[in-house]
């Protein structure tokens, strides 16, 4: 099911406002159709009262011409009128006490609790009740005894006192074509409301999709030109408020990644270049050690070579001593010779010795020579 809160900004928002639309109208329909409805009550009510003064009038006039026989075809001729739906006269205690129950239909025509009512308290009950055949103002209005009703005494006629119940007037006056027309103009104004909403929220679309659909649509765009890494954006604001206060912090988030940036970058060229110097000094350090260690093996062959050699003057200076010992033989057999040979012998035996001792440090110097190359190896 679509969600309500998966619709665009701009549709919920004229949704919105136009549930509020129609909750405004519905209150003044609701208000209107009440003041139709007291209005057309107090109407009836007014009606009411001049029907039930007229019916006293035609009475009155009656008695006085002596016509009052004929009270019921006059009664039956204010039915006819479209308004009333019943109409009914009823006399009081006082009057049936001095002129009798009157006629058949008189005495036929009982009073209701209603009626009763009025006949005691001498009150009017004015009210609207409904039955099957529909909505209905019922008035039930006393006659009292005054001195000067409508021009005549009625005191004197009746013999009774003043306020005295002379009998009452009951009507219902159909309430059916005022409430047909209350709802029709009910109708009328719920069909004005929608109408009258339609061109509300078409001018109010256009104010919505530039306050409030645009911005937050440029701020959608900003962030995800963020989330790609286009920093460059523009960011313009045209207000202070909620919206306007958005894309200001999201200007303000766009300046400190700039600037994060570039410190990253700064820092990252400066790695990059101790980097490439750290290489360039170990790729020399590399050289030299390696050019270090080829003249360290250079010297440590021409050290075996001297070795060599050295060797090999040791081996002639044993052979020279051997030739000595050999010398020494023949130099016994000879004074003179021998004594030289003897001289000669001590000098070789000498230089032998410094042989040694030179041959001793040449293994020394050897020694160390190899154990530099390979420390540096």
């Amino acid at each position: 099911m679509y969600r309500l809160s998966n619709m665009r900004i701009w549709v919920q928002l004229l949704m919105i406002i136009g549930v509020a639309l129609l909750f405004v109208w519905t209150g003044v329909i609701a208000w209107q159709t009440h003041v139709y409805r007291e209005t057309t009550i107090g109407q009836a009510r007014g009606f009411s009262l001049s029907m039930h003064e007229a019916t006293m009038a035609g009475l009155t006039g009656m008695m006085v011409t002596g016509t009052v026989g004929q009270r019921g075809v006059f009664l039956d001729q204010l039915k006819q009128l479209n308004a009333i739906r019943e109409v009914r006269v009823m006399r009081g205690a006082a009057v049936s006490k001095l002129f009798g129950p009157g006629n058949a239909a008189d005495a036929a025509n009982l009073p209701d609790e209603l009626e009763k009512q009025v006949l005691e308290s001498g009150k009017e009950i004015v009210r609207v009740e409904s039955d099957s055949k529909g909505e209905y103002l019922r008035a039930v209005r006393p006659a009292l005894a005054k001195s000067n009703y409508l021009g005549k005494n009625c005191i004197s006629c009746h013999q009774v006192a003043e306020n005295t119940v002379l009998g009452v007037v009951s009507m219902k006056i159909s309430l059916d074509e005022a409430n047909a027309i209350i709802a029709d103009q009910r109708i009328k104004s719920i069909f004005a409301a929608i109408l009258s909403c339609i061109p509300v929220l078409l001018l109010i679309y256009p104010f919505i999709r530039k306050v409030v659909t645009h911005p937050l649509e440029d701020g959608a765009k900003v962030i995800h030109g963020i989330a790609a890494g286009d920093l460059t954006q523009k960011i313009e604001i045209h207000s202070t408020n909620e919206i306007g206060r958005l894309l200001l912090g999201l200007k303000d988030m766009n300046d400190s990644l700039v600037k994060i940036v570039g410190e990253v970058r700064s820092g990252t060229e400066t790695i990059a270049t101790a980097s490439g110097e750290i290489a360039s000094g170990n790729q020399d350090l590399s050289t030299r050690t390696e050019q270090q260690a080829s003249a360290l093996e250079m010297t440590a062959s021409s050290m075996e070579q001297l070795t060599s050699t050295v060797k090999q003057n040791a081996e002639h200076a044993r052979q020279a001593n051997t030739l000595a010992a050999s010398a020494s033989d023949v130099a016994v057999k000879g004074g003179k010779v021998v004594a030289q040979v003897v001289d000669t012998m001590s000098s070789i035996n000498e230089s032998s010795k410094k042989i040694v001792d030179i041959i001793g440090v040449i293994d020394g110097i050897a020694f160390q020579t190899n154990i530099l190359a390979l420390n540096a190896a």
